[in-house]
This record gives structure tokens, C-alpha cells and sequence, in this order.
């Protein structure tokens, strides 16, 4: 159970967790995402007082529902790099702790019990994992669980691990094929809000994490992630993010090009529920 909808609230169960045992009584960290809608919530529960630093309009439904957990709401002119950099001057004038939760160890933890709950609750590991990727913490989260029940004998193998990115966002997939890439700011856009990051900060051992199970990162359409989003809806009355969809859109890939086969068992980690996202357009 994710009570905001979205996967990130196992990063912050411990995260925050470490926060309040630690004695932090005041954090600052972007808000408008859905690290942002999580962390408000668990910090709400925690006592912690959030600073959210937002660049969007408060008619965003995740911006609302920081607000209404109680956040203190700093409003930035730009785009997230502008609420990126006031909050860096923020932090620094105030003694307020700045989180930055992609840089964060505990967060990553949180997200390793994706993997235990997998082992835990499928009869067999299934042969491939295909995750979506911005930051990464969930590849990595699931990576470091499923290394850590493999050295302790509760499982004998771990999953091929697949990244999924957008067109317009893919530093991993580039990283990984030795491309050139760099991001066009000013005009580059996805359905897939929750991956559009230019710079993971921990790229390096994304490709690891990629290569040494065997899988491979790839990118997507718009088009095919709005596709797929529907067809799960109707198929399976799932109704998840853009973002999640995008993990059936590269599945649809990789059995194409042969790296999956038929016969073998995928699973797909849904992380954002659907209706925190405006609507995609509808065609028949």
C-alpha cells in the first residue's frame, strides 16, 4: 500500500523515519511531483515541517495536495532549476536542512523492500524487471535487495533489470550505447513527467545495474506510452501515470527485438496511480 499513489512512498517511509530519529525538524526539497506529494505526507505525519519550493501553478493536483498536507509553500518564477537554485539560498540563509532526495542513501533503502516483497510473494523470481528510470532509485532499490538475498542464500538468481525512458529524456539509454546526448530544455517534452531528468546522479551504476543482470535500457514514444496506458486500463482496469505506462510500451520492445522471449515471466512495477496526472487526450 503507497498512500499517496506512488512508489515513493517506501523511500520516504525511511527516509523520513531517519529524519525524525535523528532530531531534523525542518527540511526543504522540491515540491510539485510526487516526491514532493510524499514527502509532505510523511513529514506531515512526522511532525517535520516541509519547506516545498514549487514552479508550478498550484492548479497542479500534486501541488494542491501539498499544500493541503500543511507545507510551507515557497513560490519560484522559471522552471525547476530556478526553484532548485532558491532553495539552495534558502537552505543556506535559514540552516534548513536541504534534503535533495535523489542524492539520498536512505531513500534508495526504502526502496529495496520492492525487491523482498517480490521474493517474498512470487512462487518463482520472475526473469525480467522493466522499470521506469529518472533519478533511479528504484532500479537501484531493487537492485541492492535482490544482491543482498542473493549473498544471504534466499534467492538463487536476480531478474534481468530493464530501464525505460522517454525520447525526449534519455541519458541513460545514451550512457549505455556510448551515444552522444544532451537535453533541449527549451523545447523537449514528455507525457512521462516522472523520468524527465537530464542528469541522474548516479549514472554510472545505472548502466551496472543494466549490464550486470543482463538487461538493457530503451526509450519510448509519447505515443506508445499513451497507447499502452489505455490498453491496461481496459484491459486490466489499472488506470496507472504516463510514467508507469511507459514499462509495457518497452516490454512491447524488448519482445520484438528478441531480448525477451514468449516463455518467460516479466514483472512490471506500476508506480504512480493515474488519476494524479491530467488526462491524456482520448482517441478511438
Amino acid at each position: 500500500m503507497n498512500p499517496t499513489g506512488a512508489f515513493k512512498d517506501r523511500g520516504n517511509a525511511i527516509q523520513v523515519s531517519v529524519l525524525k530519529e535523528t532530531g531534523v525538524d525542518k527540511i526543504a526539497e522540491i515540491g510539485g511531483g510526487n516526491t514532493g506529494h510524499s514527502l509532505a505526507a510523511y513529514c506531515a505525519k512526522a511532525g517535520i515541517t516541509f519547506a516545498a519550493f514549487a514552479f508550478e501553478s498550484n492548479e497542479n493536483r500534486k501541488v494542491q495536495t501539498i499544500m493541503q498536507a500543511g507545507a510551507e509553500m515557497h513560490w519560484v518564477n522559471g522552471n525547476r532549476q530556478d526553484a532548485v537554485n532558491a532553495m539552495k539560498i534558502f537552505c543556506s540563509q535559514s540552516g534548513t536542512l536541504n534534503l535533495s532526495y535523489h542524492l539520498n542513501t536512505y531513500f534508495i533503502e526504502g526502496n529495496k523492500t520492492i525487491a523482498y516483497e517480490i521474493a517474498e510473494q512470487m512462487r518463482s523470481i520472475p526473469d525480467h524487471i522493466i522499470v521506469p528510470v529518472g533519478n533511479g532509485s528504484l532500479l537501484l532499490g531493487m537492485l541492492w535487495g535482490f544482491e543482498e538475498m542473493l549473498q544471504d542464500g534466499r534467492i538463487e538468481r536476480i531478474p534481468s533489470l530493464h530501464a525505460v525512458q522517454s525520447l525526449a529524456f534519455q541519458p541513460l539509454v545514451a550512457a549505455f550505447h556510448k551515444k552522444e546526448w544532451s537535453p533541449d530544455l527549451s523545447s523537449q517534452s514528455t507525457v512521462a513527467i516522472g523520468i524527465k531528468i537530464a542528469n541522474p546522479p548516479r549514472l554510472d551504476e545505472l548502466i551496472e545495474a543494466c549490464r550486470g543482470t543482463g538487461g538493457r535500457p530503451v526509450t519510448v514514444s509519447d505515443d506508445e506510452i499513451i497507447k499502452w496506458q489505455g490498453h491496461l486500463n481496459r484491459l486490466e482496469g489499472l488506470f496507472v501515470e504516463p510514467t508507469s505506462a511507459t514499462v509495457l510500451a518497452a516490454a512491447e520492445r524488448l519482445v520484438y527485438d528478441g531480448t525477451i522471449r514468449s516463455d518467460q515471466k516479466i514483472l512490471f512495477p506500476l508506480t504512480g496511480f493515474g488519476f494524479k496526472e491530467p488526462m491524456p487526450s482520448i482517441t478511438n
